[in-house]
């Protein structure tokens, strides 16, 4: 007896075969248990909502990385409220980072990746991030490089310097910046640290066991040692916890939607979130070659991704994020095209579905075909 994998919703114009398209790529990595949603705006309008299998796109799941996107956002935000400088030391307005190796760190290249903060040395308890450890415990680290001469992913320590700032020169808590940044395109769809709705609507993510791909380079992913992602990491239950939803994770823990995603990509690739000086830095690339964190090439901006062999997007140009859940969001300027993917089926390994890989190139297509 054969098994049936439902795609629901909508796809207009020459877009309409991504359903197909969508529920084939889902066929193809044996998707069982859980589902996945797909929203996709083209020159500002929505031409793609679509959901397959077991999944409710209404219901918001946890972003992972893919947070790192509207905390970039918010960080250029206060810049162009003249709240913070990108290029002066944290150190001269937060103590805490007043230390050997760490006193020339900046706000860039935080966002970049390049403040030699790539982790937190020692040990750490997940259940310490609702109480901010995270925080201190990156600006005690002393950085692993000198600052801007290299990058390597900021896999947690991105958000908690990013937090611990903003909230020492700021009167707000990080995480209202980010939801008044949000909540005029996304309302409580795309939320950080818990809103009035608290999380009753928060889908849990489904594990799958992780795979050692190994390739003939040999380029295997290693995450250089954090104890901050170790923590998280010894018991993945945590992700699905009122302890962890509830915490202040800038670089990992904002709950949303694939639309709620779709519409803030179109409307911040358009110019309406920031300032489009603030935009042309954000995407501007920032660091590319041999990633020091994951040991295989990657490329940012200042705070979001660019296109690297991993993640291309749909072309040169466009920027986004990926999440280590499978999720991803990216906004193509050559085609006025943003893309919102959310999925609660983690893949086997870190990085955005295969899902979505595959229908990349449909996308693409059907961009190149509106008229």
């Amino acid at each position: 007896m054969s098994e049936s994998l439902t795609v629901r919703g909508s796809a207009e114009g020459s877009f309409a075969p991504i359903a197909d398209v969508l529920g084939r790529s889902a066929a193809g990595v044996g998707l069982i248990h859980g589902g996945a949603a797909l929203s996709v705006r083209h020159h500002g309008k929505p031409v793609v909502d679509l959901v397959l299998g077991d999944y409710d796109s209404s219901r918001r799941q946890v972003l992972f990385s893919v947070t790192k996107i509207v905390t970039a956002m918010s960080v250029f935000a206060a810049r162009d409220a003249g709240i913070v400088d990108l290029d002066q030391p944290m150190s001269e307005r937060w103590s805490s980072m007043d230390h050997p190796g760490a006193r020339e760190v900046t706000l860039r290249h935080v966002l970049s990746h390049r403040s030699g903060i790539n982790g937190v040395d020692g040990t750490f308890s997940a259940s310490s991030f609702a109480q901010g450890d995270d925080v201190l415990a990156a600006a005690a680290q002393t950085p692993r490089w000198r600052p801007g001469t290299r990058h390597g992913y900021h896999t947690v320590t991105f958000g908690s310097l990013i937090r611990g700032y903003l909230e020492h020169v700021g009167d707000a808590a990080f995480s209202d910046l980010f939801n008044s940044l949000v909540s005029p395109v996304a309302g409580d769809r795309l939320s950080i640290a818990g809103t009035a709705t608290g999380f009753d609507d928060v889908q849990s993510i489904l594990f799958s066991p992780p795979r050692d791909i190994r390739t003939p380079a040999d380029q295997s992913p290693a995450f250089a040692r954090d104890a901050l992602i170790e923590s998280l990491l010894a018991d993945v239950s945590v992700f699905n916890s009122i302890p962890f939803l509830s915490a202040t994770i800038p670089g990992l823990n904002a709950v949303g939607t694939a639309p709620a995603l779709a519409d803030l990509l179109a409307s911040a690739g358009r110019g309406q979130i920031i300032s489009d000086k603030s935009l042309e830095e954000m995407v501007s690339l920032e660091s590319h070659g041999t990633d020091a964190t994951l040991g295989v090439p990657s490329a940012f901006g200042a705070g979001v991704q660019r296109p690297f062999p991993r993640f291309p997007m749909t072309s040169a140009n466009a920027w986004g994020h990926e999440g280590a859940g499978g999720c991803a969001a990216f906004y193509d300027p050559d085609r006025d095209l943003a893309v919102g993917f959310t999925t609660n089926a983690f893949p086997p390994y870190t990085g955005h579905s295969p899902m979505l890989s595959a229908v990349l190139p449909s996308i693409i297509l059907a961009a190149d075909s509106d008229i």
